[in-house]
Formats: structure tokens, C-alpha cells, sequence
């Protein structure tokens, strides 16, 4: 660090050592940009402050990047390295380096206090400033041809500094400006050395021929590439022994007359295909571009690239092309390229005589013109499936032609359009009017097997994953049933503050969000027992209404377009919630800057027409839901595979890829329909389709008091899971029940039988060795009527509907339980039992 003087004259002399051993530094380090960009800031460290950064403008010229940082110690000098390693500046922050960058004016503030300061900077600068002590700063641009390279930002925060004044700065700024210079020309000198680099490596690459001569024609410098192009050595070319000029051919002095005036006039001359002749005579076709060397120094450099596989190839190509036009244009069979959207770019003489109008006339229009009224349908059925990457069957259509005559055809097609020498969906048209009758009752048969086909495999899918589904449910809620349950009873026993507190709570959080991926699960593979109910959709949308909010954030808009009123819908209310939430959430993970998310409702009637062009749909009355968004949107291989379980586009940890698939799952189970229409970069609109269903609305039932779940009553508990019998049997016991545990069936109908005192509930496990839980609650019931049953199972829909679960409309928990649920449940079954021996 300088020693500041009091005196002017030798503090004008320091100022003038300093700039003089500055600027001699940055010359010597001019030849390597990033040692120059340390000793700029070294420089700045030793002369004028405590601490140095040097912020560049980055390439794009977003942000300033900080490249260089110097403290005078050695602990702030590694410790600020780590803090601003990647904290750049983004000029659209309106902080004050930005300040100083755009105008070139300097800031000086003498004595800092970080609270003036923070409103106008970044919270990485603050926090640098802070971490420094830092009690003054200078910050100077970098200024260099009425422009700004960047900014340096000069801190003083040792004690024993004095604070930053009007010298200090105009020292600064000088340096700054030295530096700015030096900057400049070691990057021309850095860009130079690649362009060399560069020049050298296309040289002896072999590919390019490269030679240099003076304004005359004489050759100064050759390459071996264009020495072996045009058959002479190295010492024929430079020796003089040939005009350059010689080995143009005849008729091509226009042509290069006009690329020397060029090349004089703009200092380079276009690209252009000529020939040279070759030692033997024979000529080569090459490819020649031409530019002025260095500045004054009278040389032009010429880059020539043989042709002659090229041409050989082009050749080739013309013959083939031929080939194919006259095979195309007299074959009997018609041929059509076509657009995406179906208008026609080429039509055979075979295809135009079928279409009963000369080609010059069907090239523009579409195809949907000719195609009889009662089979567009097809036709756009089989483009559709071309247009989704899948595979289309041929199909059979009729033309109508403009006399009124009708030609029946079969059309293959096969998608081409992402083929850059095609681009266009290309159809083989083959007149079949002859054997219409035959050949229509075929594709009929054929049609019905592909749909056949198609249902079998989805059938088949979706039963693997359902086995998968209830196999993975049982075994895995029965263990989370066991681990939500204690650690439950664990925390509701520890008092606030509990160092071990947080700890159990987080082991809840993991617990609970495995018990909703093994119910996402479910719900895909359409086995979840759900509680149908009459819904108003408007009503549902109303209720989560600030929670869709919170979803979105700020920054997205949140419109509702619903139709009041709309019909009811048969659907479980907290599953229709899911399926909203899903689709917001995953409309949000779309539209990472912000956009718009539209939520409509409305009635609606699926006609005949719709039902054949969307598979599984039956025509009726339906309600529609509709989520729309302003995302980035999704390509068609996309869109086909995202209702698969698993499947997600998000990063790594970001999802589980259950979301969508969830949500195909609810709706499927509800006998709905859910298709999504999108683009990349148009967004995304998921439409949703459930029944419509006369009658009044369900009411959901009030919220009950938490603490009207305890009781007295005797509760025969039997579970064959060791430890899920012993969690629920001390819940229970906490809930106050009196508790009579069985390990089966058989042990249960023994207690039953001995058992002098009343039983009031039955609490037991579906699925056990001996027998059911449902028996096994008939059975209890022969001698036990007024006995309240709740059934328990980990397994699916399939399970408990098989084991007569449902049929005996028995009250039923889904496992994992925790000890919220069971005592909640317990007291809701006990309490509707006693009703109904009220009422009777």
C-alpha cells in the first residue's frame, strides 16, 4: 500500500511512479491475458487500495464476470476468490458497478456505510463488502473507445487507511484507462495467435488447397493439397517455370477479371466454381474464394476446394433422379407429396388421373378435397397417426372427382417430412374400384384386429402394473403403517424443543411422501378404492382456488373461464383435487418465467364423429375441463409417452414421473377421457371429459373434532403382521379403547366365543391365511349382530372387492394407517353403528 503525503508535489511524483510502473507492467504481461488481468489488479492493490476486482463484460454482454481479484492479505485475497468465483453482475440489476459501466462515470464514496449502499447493489457485493470491513470504495470504468470493457471496484478496508478522495480517483481512473488498453491489445494479440493457429491447421489439414501470391499472379506460397490437385511440384509453381494464369482454361478471363476487381475493391471476392487444368490435361473442377493479406503487404490468399467427387456424385444424382421420374411418371400406380396439413406439392400423371384434374391444377390444393365426404375421417384418422411418429395402416377411401364420378383407392403412406430431401408425407395411390367389394370387407376385418390389438396390449400393461401396483401396496404399506404410527406416537410424546424433535419429523415427511407415491401408484393403475360422490366441478375449482395460487407464484396469472352452471360429475372429490393440483403443478414446471394458466369448465356433447376419432370414447353429455397453459410445450414423441408411469422430461430429482399418469389413472376410473393437444413453444391444453350425471350435489360432510376419536368401547383387533398388530393395538390403547388382539382368524373366532363382555368393533386385516376378514366378520356376526366391522388392507381395489369387502358394505381403511386415521375411522364407524341401533 502507498504512503499517502500531505505534501502536493510529492504526492503528484508518486502518482506519476505509479502510472509509470503500471503501464510498464501491463506492457510486459500484454502477450497473456490472464496473467495481465491479475497484474491490473495487483497493480491497483499495491498503489491504491486494500483490495481489487477486476469485472469484465462477458461475451453475450449480459453481465460483468469477475476475472481478477488482489487483496494485501493473503486470507482476504483467497477468501473473496471463493466468494465472487460465480457472482456475476447482470447489467440489467441497476447496481452500481452497472451505473459506472453504461456511463463511464466514477463513483466515489469516501466514507461507506453498507445500509446506503445495499438498495443500488447486488447481495454478493454486499456481502464482500461486509465480509471486508471495507469503510471506502472507488469504482472506475474501463473505458477504451467511448465504450466500456468492464469495471474495477477498489475497496480500502485495513484501519490504518485513510479513505479514498478526488486524487485517489483520478489515479484510479488513469490506471483504469492504462488498463483498458493493455486489455484491448493482448486480447488482438490472443485473437491473432488463434487466427495464425487456425490458418495453420486448414493448411496442413489436406482438405482445403491454399495458395498465396502477389498482385501480378506469381506464386509466393503453395500447399501440397493444391500441388497434388494440379499435378506440378513445389519448385515448377515457385520456380517460375508456369504461369499461374496457364492453368485456367479458355473462357473463364470474364470470370476472373471480375473476382480480381472484387477482391481490389472489398478486399475480398466471392466464392465462384471454376476449373483448373491438371498437368496431364485432364480438368479439375474446383471451388475458389480469394482474400488480401495483411494490410499493405500486396498478397492474395486463395482457397480451392476440389470438386470432382462432388461433381461425380451430383452426377450420379442427376442420373438416379432420372431413373426415378420416368419410373415414378409411368407407373400405374399414383404417387403424392404432401404437406403436414395435407396440401399437395407433387402429384404422378397416374395419381392426376385418378384425381380427374391435371396435376398443374392439383398442386396447391388438398387432399381433402377428393376425398369422398363420408371418409375424411379416415383419411385424417391415418394422417394423424403419420403425423404422431406411429405407423399407418393402408386404408381404403373414395375419391370424388369433379365430373362426379368415384374411383375407390388404397392409400399407404409413410411420414418423410422430417427427411431433408423429401420433406413431405409421401402416399403410394393404387386404383382398386375393381375389387372394392373384397378389399373393403378386408380392411374392415383388418381395422377391427388392429383395434383389438391395440386394447389387448394397453389391457395387458395396465394389469402388469396393477399386479406390480397391489404386490408392492401390501408389503410396503404394511411397513409404513409401522413406521408412520411410532414415529407419530414418538413426537406426540416429546415436548417442544426437543433437540430430537426435527429429526423424527423429517423421518414423518420421508414416510408420508412414500405412502403418496405407493397411492400415486394405485391411482395409475385404476385400483385405488375411491368414495364416488355428485361433484360441481365449478364448486371444487372454488374451494382450491388460493391453494392453485400459491402453487403458481407471482409471476403466473391464474384465469378462470368457467361456466356457470355446469353439470355433476361421479368422481372422488379429493382424487378430482389431485388431477387439478397435477396439471397446475405441472403447467407451472412448464412456464419457468412466468405466463398464463387458464382454467375452464363448460357442458358439453360428444358426437358420433368425435367418438370415432378419439378411441374409447362413447358419445353422450359430458363435462369438460380444460387446462391450459403458455409454456414451452411438448413435441409429438412427447406427447405420446407422457402418461406413462415414470416418464418425465424434468430433470434428475426434480419428479417422479407419476404426476400425469395419476391423473390418466382418476379419470380412466372414472369412466372419463383426458387428451392433450400441444406445441413447442404454444403451450400445452389438457382436456378433460367426465360424465355428466343428473341429481343434486353430495355435501361434504363437516370437519369432526380431533378430540371426539377417543373412546371406551372393546375392540377386537386381528391382524397377522406382527408388528402392524402391535402399533394399532397401542394407538388404540392410547384412544382409550379396551383392546382384545388376535393374530388370525381362528384366534379371533376363539375370543369370540369365550369373551363374556361386549365386543363393539371388529378391526381386522382383509387378507389372512385361514380366511377373509369379511368371513370373518359374518362368521363373529352369527353370534355377535350388533358388531361394527372396519376392514384394513394394504392391497388394492381388485383385492377387497374379490374378498367381499365392498359387497358386505363394510367400513374400510386403506393402510399405510397412522394413529390420526385409525382412531378417527374407529370413532366414525362406532359412532354411525350406534346411530342406526338409535334410529332402529
Amino acid at each position: 500500500m502507498a504512503t499517502f503525503q500531505d505534501d502536493g508535489q510529492r504526492r503528484l511524483d508518486e502518482r506519476l511512479r505509479v502510472l509509470s510502473e503500471a503501464t510498464r507492467s501491463f506492457a510486459e504481461d500484454t502477450n497473456d491475458y490472464n496473467r495481465l488481468l491479475d497484474t491490473i489488479a495487483r497493480a491497483l492493490t499495491e498503489s491504491v487500495s486494500d483490495v481489487s476486482v477486476l469485472f469484465v463484460v462477458s461475451e453475450d454482454g449480459r453481465s460483468l464476470t469477475p476475472l481478477s481479484v488482489h487483496a494485501a492479505s493473503r486470507e482476504d485475497h483467497l477468501r473473496l476468490q471463493a466468494l465472487l468465483k460465480s457472482a456475476p453482475i447482470s447489467l440489467e440489476e441497476r447496481s452500481l458497478s452497472e451505473g459506472v459501466f453504461r456511463t463511464g462515470v466514477a463513483v466515489l464514496i469516501p466514507r461507506l456505510h453498507l445500509q446506503t449502499v445495499a438498495p443500488s447493489s447486488t447481495p454478493v457485493y454486499v456481502e464482500f463488502l461486509k465480509d471486508l470491513g471495507a469503510h471506502s470504495i472507488i469504482i472506475v470504468a474501463l473505458r477504451m473507445h467511448g465504450g466500456s470493457l468492464g469495471v474495477l471496484s477498489l475497496v480500502r478496508s485495513l484501519p490504518e487507511s485513510p479513505p479514498f478522495d478526488e486524487q485517489d480517483r483520478e489515479l484510479a481512473q488513469l490506471l483504469a484507462d492504462h488498463a483498458a488498453l493493455a486489455i484491448t491489445n493482448s486480447r488482438l494479440i490472443t485473437l491473432r495467435k488463434i487466427a495464425e493457429a487456425r490458418f495453420e491447421r486448414l493448411s496442413d489439414a489436406g482438405v482445403i488447397g491454399i495458395v498465396v501470391s502477389d498482385l501480378t499472379g506469381r506464386v509466393r506460397e503453395i500447399n501440397d493439397t493444391l500441388l497434388r490437385m494440379v499435378g506440378y511440384t513445389r519448385e515448377e509453381v515457385l520456380g517460375g517455370g508456369i504461369s499461374w494464369s496457364s492453368l485456367t482454361p479458355p473462357g473463364s478471363e470474364q470470370m476472373d477479371e471480375r473476382a480480381r476487381e472484387q477482391l481490389l475493391r472489398t478486399g475480398v471476392s466471392d466464392l465462384r466454381e471454376k476449373e483448373y487444368i491438371h498437368k496431364n490435361g485432364t480438368r479439375i473442377p474446383v471451388m475458389i474464394g480469394a482474400t488480401m493479406g495483411v494490410e499493405g503487404d500486396g498478397h492474395v490468399i486463395a482457397f480451392v476446394l476440389d470438386l470432382t467427387d462432388r461433381k461425380r456424385a451430383e452426377e450420379a444424382t442427376r442420373l438416379e433422379q432420372a431413373r426415378f421420374r420416368a419410373l415414378v411418371e409411368n407407373s400405374a400406380d399414383g404417387i403424392a407429396l404432401s404437406t403436414g396439413d395435407g396440401t399437395f406439392l407433387y402429384v404422378s400423371p397416374a395419381a392426376a388421373r385418378m384425381l380427374g384434374r391435371p396435376a398443374s391444377e392439383v398442386i396447391g390444393t388438398n387432399f381433402r378435397d377428393y376425398v369422398h365426404p363420408d371418409d375424411v375421417s379416415i383419411a385424417l384418422d391415418q394422417r394423424r397417426r403419420l403425423l404422431e411418429g406411429r405407423q399407418a395402416s393402408p386404408t381404403v377411401r373414395r375419391l370424388l372427382r369433379p365430373d362426379g364420378s368415384v374411383r375407390w383407392v388404397e392409400v399407404t403412406a409413410t411420414n418423410r417430412i422430417d427427411d431433408p430431401a423429401i420433406g413431405a408425407i409421401v402416399g403410394n395411390i393404387r386404383d382398386i374400384t375393381e375389387r372394392k367389394l373384397a378389399d373393403e370387407a378386408l380392411l374392415v376385418s383388418e381395422k377391427a384386429k388392429v383395434n383389438l390389438e391395440a386394447q389387448l396390449r394397453q389391457a395387458q400393461k395396465m394389469e402388469a402394473v396393477g399386479r406390480l401396483a397391489g404386490g408392492v401396496a401390501h408389503d410396503f404399506n404394511n411397513l409404513l403403517s409401522v413406521i408412520l404410527s411410532y414415529g407419530q406416537i414418538h413426537v406426540d410424546e416429546m415436548p417442544e424443543g426437543d433437540p430430537g424433535r426435527p429429526d423424527v419429523e423429517e423421518m414423518l415427511k420421508a414416510g408420508q411422501r412414500a405412502a403418496d407415491l405407493t397411492r400415486q401408484l394405485l391411482m395409475f393403475s385404476r385400483q385405488q378404492v375411491i368414495e364416488p360422490k355428485v361433484v360441481d366441478l365449478n364448486r371444487l375449482l372454488q374451494n382450491v382456488d388460493k391453494m392453485l395460487q400459491r402453487i403458481l407464484g407471482e409471476d403466473i396469472d391464474l384465469v378462470s373461464l368457467t361456466k356457470n352452471p355446469v353439470g355433476g360429475v361421479l368422481v372422488d372429490p379429493s382424487s378430482m383435487e389431485q388431477v387439478v393440483m397435477n396439471l397446475v403443478i405441472n403447467a407451472r414446471d412448464a412456464m419457468p418465467t412466468g405466463g398464463m394458466l387458464t382454467i375452464e369448465t363448460e357442458n358439453v356433447v360428444l358426437d358420433e364423429a368425435y367418438a370415432r376419432e378419439h378411441m374409447g370414447v362413447t358419445p353422450g353429455r359430458y363435462v369438460m375441463l380444460a387446462v391450459t397453459d403458455t409454456g414451452v410445450g411438448m413435441d409429438r414423441a412427447t406427447q405420446t409417452r407422457i402418461f406413462e408411469p415414470f416418464f418425465t422430461t424434468k430433470e434428475k430429482g426434480k419428479g417422479t414421473g407419476l404426476g400425469l399418469s395419476t391423473v390418466f389413472g382418476i379419470i380412466t376410473q372414472s369412466r372419463g377421457s383426458v387428451w392433450v393437444y400441444s406445441e413447442p413453444e404454444r403451450g400445452t391444453t389438457f382436456k378433460i371429459y367426465l360424465p355428466r350425471v343428473d341429481g343434486a350435489f353430495d355435501e361434504a360432510a363437516p370437519p369432526s373434532d380431533p378430540a371426539s376419536a377417543r373412546g371406551a368401547e372393546t375392540i377386537l383387533l386381528v391382524e397377522d403382521e406382527e408388528q402392524v398388530r402391535a402399533v394399532a393395538h397401542t394407538i388404540l390403547g392410547r384412544g382409550g379403547y379396551h383392546v382384545l388382539e388376535a393374530r388370525d382368524a381362528i384366534d379371533a373366532l376363539s375370543i369370540g366365543e369365550t369373551y363374556a363382555g361386549d365386543i363393539h368393533l371388529l378391526l381386522t386385516d382383509v387378507v389372512m391365511p385361514e380366511m377373509s376378514g369379511a368371513e370373518l366378520a359374518m362368521r363373529l356376526r352369527g353370534t355377535r349382530p350388533d358388531l361394527a366391522v372396519l376392514c384394513m388392507s394394504g392391497y388394492t381395489d381388485d383385492s377387497i372387492v374379490r374378498h367381499g369387502v365392498l359387497v358386505a358394505d363394510f367400513a374400510f381403511l386403506q393402510k399405510p394407517i397412522t394413529p390420526e386415521a385409525l382412531t378417527r375411522k374407529v370413532r366414525d364407524v362406532l359412532d354411525a353403528r350406534r346411530l342406526a341401533d338409535a334410529r332402529a
